[in-house]
């Protein structure tokens, strides 16, 4: 699968289903490519979800978990390289990989924000476990979702609000 070719099938999806699909498959080419196949595909796929999220996307839940796996992703790796005892350069594409993703997400946590408040209960919760990965504000971003967990009648989205997992499931695994 070609980066560009499953972004766009995320953007024509035309339902839900499509799209949650489609957004799998965006988040293991951008994984599987920035690891194995072409170096800078992770950032390339983030850069072009949150454009389509800032573009108005009907799929914000399914492209917020696109964004996620991708960060969850880093994480893995940042604490691999972590755990070794001698640095030797042997990282470094790993290392540059991250920073790129974590630039192309450079001030999104605003728009992220924002759609706290969605109507639609899995983009609110997916909205505050992103938020918690990229937030610019930490503390400020937690005393919000608490207050808008109080105010949430969804008990996922409550729950989310409240302690933002760090343990997460892609929502197609629950089919």
């Amino acid at each position: 699968m070609v980066a560009e070719s499953v972004v766009e099938r995320l953007e024509r999806a035309a339902d839900r289903d499509a799209a949650r699909w489609a957004a799998h498959d965006v988040a293991r080419v951008a994984v599987d490519d920035a690891v194995v196949v072409t170096p800078g595909s992770a950032a390339w796929v983030v850069a072009a979800v949150r454009r389509l999220i800032e573009d108005g996307t009907p799929w914000r839940a399914d492209a917020f978990a696109v964004l996620i796996y991708v960060l969850d992703h880093n994480r893995v790796y940042r604490e691999l390289r972590a755990e070794t005892r001698t640095y030797r350069g042997q990282w470094k594409f790993g290392i540059d990989e991250e920073e790129a993703v974590e630039r192309a997400l450079n001030g999104f946590d605003t728009v992220v924000r924002n759609m706290l408040d969605d109507l639609d209960p899995e983009t609110r919760s997916l909205a505050a476990v992103l938020l918690a990965r990229i937030s610019s504000e930490p503390d400020a971003d937690r005393e919000l979702m608490l207050m808008l967990a109080e105010a949430d009648s969804n008990e996922r989205v409550r729950a989310t609000l409240m302690g933002a997992p760090r343990e997460w499931r892609w929502p197609a695994e629950e089919f």
